[in-house]
């Protein structure tokens, strides 16, 4: 046990956390991974609500927003958040000096939105966005007073209060969406559901964790803290910039309604893969921190959590892209049929999503946000050459050379670059996806044909039965492959952990 475990707020202590780090990121990863798909069901619903409630240029208005509104908010953190999981140490001097720059950086950052409203209006010749950005103001200086607190309740693997607090703000959100849509707020109910979302998580938050800030005071170590921030926000900077430039450029070249199908497009093609990545992050993240010192287990666990996510999500994407047309039908309405093409589109890329996301979390947990950072800047660089290219041929050519860009370049480069900077090789990322490949391309190709042979005319019937015989598909080669006893080993690690 080390010296800071002896000392400070119980929220700050890791010694504990040593035995039996295996059944707590497993207990940990179901939880998340259990309340995700509650909420999963919550904003289908709410969004299926929404979308017969609202235009596609209700939401292209809010869309052309977020892009602003996401890059100001990279810089609330700072990358403070993953420094205090990661860091084996951390005093409460340092964190709590941290949580005032947080407040202090967010009321700037609500500042700068404010200032910058007039000029997002200028840009797409609609007053109304300068008015959208205006009211999203007030949501920084509120994430700013939480996300240290999100970070402590992460350090100490506490999923369970994590699970229920998201659980919570989804619940809020989705009331406040529906309800405001219903009596005919517009674009306004979208940004009511995220004004109210992020007040209703605040409060969340602030009762799940214990630990209180004390007077901002100056703290020794913080220069490496600094350091891995730094590079972390110049990653998160380019990340964004590389997945928003897209949205940027249709917006300002074909208008609010191309830019709403494209933006649904890809929400619909995340959705899956952020059912598995986000809930995970944090339980990804806060293991391996735990296992730098110790490299075999490191990569054993970056094995099985590489293997986890690809087995979660494979046979979702291939029959999301099978079944497109009955997809965007059942869940955002007739009106956005148009959408299909470019669903079909960005869906090419979802299989090399889930890895990519996990090398990410490989090397934050490493403490090589420097390699990430200069990675990053090359990913951005592939994404903005990848979306002006793909203009030429309008919103559907943007979705396809987008998916070449992650198949071709990004993903193979990604897994060079870790392998070259951790212990992890290009083998352990590599041999998931490409284990999983094969399913993915014999459900692709059995579902296209199962599809014409059996029509179905109702689209969410189609969804249900040919959904469901390509999902029981996808299980018997599971159990032919021998997976299913891995998956029960891992369900055995649900017993109680040690305290």
């Amino acid at each position: 046990m080390t010296n800071q475990d002896h000392k400070g707020h119980p929220s700050l202590r890791t010694g504990g956390l040593a035995g039996g780090l295996r059944q707590r990121a497993v207990r940990g990863g179901a939880i998340t991974v259990s309340v995700q798909m509650v909420r999963t069901v919550v904003d289908l619903a709410a969004g299926m609500v929404m979308a017969r409630l609202l235009s596609p240029a209700d939401y292209g208005l809010v869309a052309m927003v977020l892009p602003v509104t996401g890059l100001i908010a990279l810089f609330k953190d700072m990358g403070f958040s993953a420094a205090t999981i990661q860091r084996e140490e951390i005093a409460e001097e340092q964190v709590s000096l941290i949580f005032w720059i947080n407040v202090a950086v967010a009321a700037l950052l609500a500042l700068a939105c404010l200032a910058l409203s007039p000029l997002v209006g200028h840009f797409y010749g609609d007053v109304r966005t300068t008015w959208i950005m205006m009211a999203l103001a007030g949501t920084f200086v509120l994430g700013g007073l939480i996300t240290q607190h999100q970070a402590l309740l992460t350090r100490q693997m506490r999923f369970g209060r994590l699970a229920a607090v998201d659980l919570v703000t989804t619940l809020a959100r989705a009331g406040i969406g529906v309800a405001t849509a219903w009596i005919g707020w517009s674009y306004w109910s979208l940004v009511a559901m995220n004004v109210g979302g992020i007040l209703v998580n605040g409060v969340a938050v602030w009762a799940a964790e214990g630990w209180r800030p004390g007077r901002p005071a100056g703290a020794a170590g913080m220069r490496a803290i600094l350091r891995f921030g730094s590079c972390l926000t110049v990653s998160r900077l380019c990340l964004f910039i590389s997945g928003n430039a897209d949205k940027l450029l249709i917006g300002k070249i074909l208008g609010a309604a191309p830019l709403g199908l494209y933006n649904r497009g890809f929400q619909l093609l995340l959705l899956p893969v952020e059912q598995i990545y986000t809930p995970a992050s944090s339980v990804m993240l806060s293991t391996l921190s735990r296992l730098t010192d110790q490299p075999v287990r490191f990569r054993k666990a970056v094995r099985e959590l590489g293997e986890l996510m690809m087995l979660g999500i494979t046979p979702v994407t291939a029959i999301l892209l099978v079944l497109a047309p009955e997809t965007v039908w059942v869940m955002l309405g007739p009106a956005w049929m148009e959408a299909v093409p470019v669903f079909r589109g960005l869906a090419l890329a979802a299989l090399a999503l889930p890895v990519n996301y996990l090398c990410g979390i490989v090397l934050q947990a490493s403490g090589r946000t420097d390699v990430l950072m200069r990675w990053s800047i090359i990913t951005m660089t592939i994404s903005v050459v990848s979306i002006l290219i793909g203009l030429q041929w309008g919103v559907v050519g943007v979705a396809y050379a987008w998916s070449a860009g992650v198949l071709l370049l990004r993903t193979p480069g990604f897994y060079y670059t870790v392998s070259r900077n951790t212990v992890v090789s290009f083998g352990d990322l590599l041999k998931p996806v490409v284990v999983y490949a094969l399913p993915f391309v014999l459900i692709v190709g059995f579902g296209t044909w199962l599809r014409d042979a059996l029509p179905v005319a109702r689209p969410w019937l189609a969804l249900v039965c040919h959904g469901g015989i390509l999902a029981s598909c996808y299980a018997l080669y599971l159990v032919i492959r021998g997976r299913h006893r891995w998956l029960i080993e891992l369900i055995r690690s649900l017993k109680p952990c040690p305290n």
